[in-house]
């Protein structure tokens, strides 16, 4: 077990790391190829993905429906030979749902990659959340059909409290602070209602789907994520964006004399120590980890070797001078 697969299980207890380069990625990268029918064949991402996509199922579902199929599938086929389309239709009947489109999951490979857009209308209190959906070619498949991806979300104002959630033609705010929202086009449109200020989202929480996501969110929003999220994935993703952000800038401009977000990330890591309890040291010290090396290379397209090392050295090196004495007496 490396030290990349800890740390999965440790931020998605329902997920399966796909290995270490990829934890950082909100992704589980699968099989790029079909057609092997022997199992001993098979690579390691085969399984993950057949466990992401049953896990997906419960989250569009809910957990009573889902227990609901799992008592009917195992009712009606216990003993027999069958196939994940017999579980798939005990998902079916049980729920109501139709998840025809779902099985895209199951006849497409690739990772799909989601990009979002936010906009705030003060005047019309509403927040939009403008999604679009993809996934790259791969062999034998050049055009993918778009995918039936549940996308868990919050709202949060800026005091770091979770808001009530309305639908556009809802009657009013649900009392659950987390919806999902079931996304089935290429582009697709998520309005909320009734916001008295502009929201910040929490977007894949529970790591909901097994996909890439780009979200343009500023230095300052994703230090209030990783202050005030209650998603503990989000908030660990939020602080490795913020620090890979801070160490691509320096190795584009290594002569500028400093980059405010580094001391924006100081003070939240200042918060996080002083604010810690013996409840969440496990937390804190992956929230403190910076991104590795591996990791920020993979957000370059031509490679910087000695950049990657000197930017993320002089990250280190920074946070040090300014909670030198925290940690000391954290330690």
């Amino acid at each position: 077990i490396n030290s990349g697969t800890q740390r999965y299980r440790f931020m998605l207890p329902a997920a399966t790391a796909a290995g270490e380069n990829s934890n950082r990625t909100l992704k589980l990268q699968f099989i790029e190829k079909a057609g092997s029918t022997s199992l001993g064949d098979f690579p390691l991402p085969i399984y993950e993905k057949g466990a992401e996509i049953i896990r997906m199922m419960k989250v569009l579902v809910g957990a009573e429906l889902f227990r609901k199929g799992m008592d009917d599938y195992f009712t009606r086929h216990d003993g027999q030979a069958v196939t994940i389309e017999d579980f798939v239709q005990s998902i079916e009947v049980a729920s109501a749902y139709d998840l025809q489109q779902f099985r895209n999951w199951y006849k497409q490979s690739g990772t799909p990659e989601l990009q979002v857009d936010c906009h705030y209308s003060a005047d019309a209190k509403t927040f939009d959340l403008m999604l679009k959906q993809s996934c790259p070619p791969t062999p034998g498949q050049t055009d993918k059909k778009p995918f039936y991806i549940p996308l868990s979300v919050a709202l949060f104002n800026q005091a770091g409290q979770a808001m009530a959630l309305q639908f556009a033609g809802e009657a009013k705010a649900s009392p659950d602070k987390q919806r999902i929202l079931k996304f089935k086009q290429s582009e697709q449109v998520f309005q909320f209602v009734n916001l008295e200020s502009k929201p910040i989202p929490s977007l894949l929480r529970n790591f909901s789907a097994p996909v890439k996501i780009k979200v343009n969110y500023s230095d300052e929003e994703l230090a209030f994520l990783i202050q005030y999220d209650t998603d503990g994935f989000n908030r660990w993703d939020a602080a490795q964006q913020l620090a890979t952000r801070i160490v691509l800038r320096r190795i584009q401009s290594p002569a500028s004399a400093s980059d405010p977000a580094v001391d924006l990330l100081s003070q939240v890591y200042q918060g996080l120590i002083s604010d810690d309890t013996p409840n969440n040291q496990d937390l804190l010290a992956e929230l403190l980890s910076l991104p590795s090396e591996v990791y920020i290379a993979e957000q370059m397209t031509v490679i910087d070797v000695q950049g990657i090392h000197r930017g993320r050295e002089y990250v280190r090196l920074q946070l040090a001078k300014v909670l030198d004495d925290d940690l000391l007496r954290h330690y």
